[in-house]
């Protein structure tokens, strides 16, 4: 079963709406309560990062999946502006910004900047007080198989070079930390940022409980 898809703005349009199709699609799959809730605070926690620095930003939202398994997705054809680019720039390299605070905070860097900086992929960091920890690189592997200029970035992936770094290393400790305690990182599968020429996607992978 696919949703409906719900074009979201920055400014806050097609919300309500999109957040509507993940209790709808939660019903019609007979998810239990427990599911229901956990899916829409992946919906809200995914529509939230849509919150940047253009006020007419758009993107498509829907939930495709079964009464096992699901994915929340949210895609983009990204042409943002120069001073956009600049500022994701800026907040990519630094951390500082307080749009890059959190697991999901970093998911929208990820989205709106990736895309334009191709030759930076690799560079984006974010600053722990324990250090800086290569946030793209441990979770980015190179997708040309699929199409040219095409990347991946996985949770997975991520998690797993986190983990083997955490204890040697006060930064990866620090972001390990922030990774536990964000919403959508300890309850979904999988979490991927897909980009495909000026198109990107992330899909937040969810396996119901049902009970």
């Amino acid at each position: 079963m696919k949703t409906d898809v719900i074009l979201v703005s920055a400014t806050g349009a097609g919300v309500d709406e999109a957040l509507n199709q993940s209790e709808k699609f939660a019903d019609y799959q007979s998810y239990s309560a427990k599911d229901k809730i956990r899916l829409r605070l992946i919906a809200e926690e995914s529509l939230g990062m849509v919150k940047t620095f253009s006020d007419d930003y758009d993107v498509n939202f829907y939930i495709e999946g079964d009464e096992k398994k699901c994915t929340v997705v949210v895609e983009a054809d990204v042409d943002i502006d120069s001073q956009v680019e600049d500022e994701l720039l800026a907040l990519s390299t630094t951390g500082k910004n307080d749009a890059a605070k959190g697991f999901m905070g970093k998911m929208k860097v990820l989205f709106f900047g990736c895309v334009k900086q191709f030759n930076d992929i690799y560079n984006i960091k974010s600053q722990y007080p324990g250090g800086n920890v290569d946030f793209a690189e441990m979770g980015m592997y190179d997708n040309s198989a699929i199409s040219v200029n095409s990347y991946m970035w996985s949770l997975t992936q991520y998690r797993d070079q986190l983990f083997e770094e955490k204890d040697s290393n006060e930064g990866s400790k620090e972001a390990w930390d922030e990774l536990e305690k964000s919403i959508v990182a300890s309850i979904a599968d999988e979490v991927k940022v897909g980009v495909v020429g000026n198109k990107v996607t992330l899909k937040v992978e969810y396996t119901a409980a049902n009970n």
